[in-house]
């Protein structure tokens, strides 16, 4: 009996646990999986996809849907992550023929790109190309200034998401391959994760960031900054001094409210950023912009809780 690639279906919850845990040799893109099942507000379980060998699911691969910036426009697309075959049937061709069947699928839906970061030399024999990059800001930490404004650390609630989605889309609009977030608290705060809106005296909002849990204190790479008052922003970051943050040179932030003195940033096309088209040409004017116009590659700002992984 071959083996067969279906979309996920109620009741093979379990088995994907167990199959990408083998995978990985960790529970951490099991985790992933379940969360993007129970909290992605794109999850669509016919891309999630299975190849069983009789009753043993042998690999799975998750696309979740998401509409990407792109040249000032959002366009269907999926996350490709994570792809995983249990080790006794690794290399022998289950995971081209997921990605395969993932792909038609997701065009059949209206889906034009499919994207990941992964190994430079597997992609490639699947249709993939290096197509953007990472972005990441670097911090000066013994030249940022001390905080002059006092400010206290406050949970991410309800009546703060509005004001969470116009920092998020003011950051990130100009950015191609970013990632826009949704209504749903689950990708601002989540367990593991140290998100807070930081607020001045007078309760004015000040900055929302994102760090792991076990970094606290000051010193640490951020996983997120977001504002709308660049003069309260940069009282966050000189309070907190952390050392590197995903922020794109295109980014709000790198151009409203660093100073090159104590930060830059920066973003690099690199090998294992990579897309497929989907539909014929939907990367085009993109790939002109790049190649003649100057425009920076675009990166992907991972929401929670690939963030977590």
């Amino acid at each position: 009996m071959g083996v067969e690639i279906r979309s996920e279906s109620v009741g093979d919850e379990a088995h994907i646990d167990i199959c990408v845990t083998r995978a990985f040799g960790s529970a951490d893109e099991a985790n992933l999986v379940r969360m993007l099942r129970d909290w992605q507000p794109g999850f669509d379980r016919d891309l999630s996809i299975c190849a069983w060998d009789g009753d043993e699911l042998v690999g799975h691969l998750a696309m979740t849907p998401l509409p990407m910036r792109l040249l000032g426009s959002r366009i269907p697309a999926v996350a490709v992550a994570p792809v995983a075959v249990i080790p006794p049937r690794q290399k022998q061709g289950i995971g081209g023929k997921m990605l395969a069947f993932g792909h038609d699928l997701a065009s059949s839906k209206g889906i034009g790109l499919a994207f990941l970061t992964g190994h430079p030399s597997y992609y490639p024999q699947h249709g993939y190309e290096n197509r953007f990059g990472f972005s990441r800001t670097n911090y000066q930490v013994d030249a940022i200034p001390d905080a002059t404004v006092k400010l206290e650390p406050w949970p991410v609630q309800d009546q703060d998401i509005d004001w969470l989605l116009a920092c998020d889309e003011r950051e990130w609009q100009n950015v191609d391959f970013s990632w826009p977030r949704t209504g749903r608290r689950e990708e601002w705060t989540t367990p593991g994760v140290n998100a807070v809106i930081w607020r001045t005296a007078d309760g004015t909002r000040a900055a929302y960031t994102m760090k792991r849990s076990s970094q606290s204190g000051t010193g640490f790479p951020m996983d997120m900054i977001l504002g709308d008052d660049a003069e309260l922003v940069r009282q966050v970051i000189y309070r907190q001094k952390p050392v590197a943050s995903p922020h794109h040179p295109a980014g709000w932030l790198a151009q409203h409210v660093l100073d090159p003195t104590w930060g830059v940033s920066e973003v690099h096309v690199e090998a294992p950023a990579m897309a497929i088209e989907l539909t014929a040409g939907v990367l085009d004017q993109y790939q002109q912009a790049l190649d003649q116009e100057g425009r920076l590659p675009g990166a992907i700002n991972w929401p929670l809780p690939f963030s977590m992984c």
